[in-house]
């Protein structure tokens, strides 16, 4: 792997396991969140959802298989140690070390990156988090990923990661139910008519997406939508404006099964759609063009949401 990219996604890569913190077991007072506290707890970068814990750590290995680890991080400005020692190290200098020491754990277990990048823009974030990187890694099993956390190779190293991020949200999402066709991605980038150069390479816009459970219209018109049907009506209205022409593809769509950290916020979605460049994003997303697709049902099918333009540094659901 080239020195530069590994040095760049080690730190968003072992994100996807960064929960093995601490020992402390929080004062439960059942034997299983005792095991979570030990597993999940210690970190100041998010809240442990103890739902979700408890169903990784419960699922039989009849029903055990593989599934997404989607993370989004904030780093600290400067990297604060547990036990209190000086460093000039920034965040996410901190965190890169954490990366190199447990990257071939990571490995070890049949983990694969399948996307990594950093973030050049915030193009929504309702909360005004402003993040620093998302990624996402395939594991094989819940049952390999809680080795993995248990492992000491991983708690020794965990100091770094507490140092490093600032905040964090850790989402479990189950393998897509909907398969796009083979060679959808197919793209031949060079004929596309805002093709990428070296100055405006390929990017991936990132949407996390909370719908509301019926769609809410800003200018108050009565519907029987639910916020999910609302978001579909945009879509179909997006395909209408040729979109896939310009060479737009959707990267990967997976339904969030639940937060395993974070800030107890309730997720649906997780989106990668794909641009052949910067040029083409602003090509669609002119006030004309949004307005043609429908902008208002998007609008009203969002209860929350994360949108973010990013630079890939992996991208396995990418062109091809």
């Amino acid at each position: 792997m080239n020195v530069t990219i590994r040095s760049a996604i080690l730190p968003l890569l072992v994100a996807l396991c960064l929960v093995a913190c601490g020992d402390d077991d929080g004062g439960s007072t059942s034997s299983l969140d005792a095991r979570i506290d030990e597993l999940f707890g210690g970190q100041t970068f998010g809240e442990i959802n103890y739902e979700v814990a408890e169903r990784m750590l419960t699922t039989t290995p009849e029903d055990d298989g593989p599934f997404y680890m989607v993370n989004f991080i904030k780093h600290r400005e400067h990297a604060r140690y547990p036990d209190g020692r000086e460093t000039d190290l920034s965040g996410r200098e901190a965190d890169d070390i954490y990366g190199s020491l447990i990257l071939p754990i990571l490995f070890s277990i049949g983990a694969e990156p399948v996307y990594v990048a950093d973030v050049q823009v915030s193009l929504d974030a309702r909360d005004g988090t402003v993040w620093d990187q998302v990624g996402v890694v395939r594991y094989p099993s819940y049952a390999a990923f809680i080795a993995m956390v248990e492992s000491d190779e991983l708690r020794d190293a965990a100091q770094h990661k507490e140092a490093g991020v600032e905040k964090s949200l850790v989402l479990v999402a189950q393998l897509p139910n909907v398969e796009f066709p083979p060679g959808f991605n197919e793209v031949d980038l060079e004929t596309v008519p805002y093709p990428p150069t070296a100055d405006d390479p390929p990017i991936a816009v990132i949407h996390l997406i909370s719908y509301n459970e019926r769609a809410e219209y800003a200018d108050g018109r009565e519907t029987e939508l639910t916020g999910r049907e609302a978001m579909e009506l945009y879509e179909r209205g997006r395909q209408q404006q040729g979109t896939l022409a310009l060479g737009v593809r959707p990267g990967l769509w997976v339904e969030i099964e639940g937060e395993l950290i974070g800030d107890g916020r309730a997720w649906d979605d997780f989106r990668i759609n794909n641009f052949p460049s910067r040029a083409t994003f602003q090509a669609v997303t002119t006030q004309e063009s949004l307005n043609e697709a429908g902008i208002d049902h998007r609008l009203a099918a969002l209860a929350d949401t994360y949108a973010l333009l990013t630079a890939p540094v992996i991208n396995q659901v990418g062109y091809e």
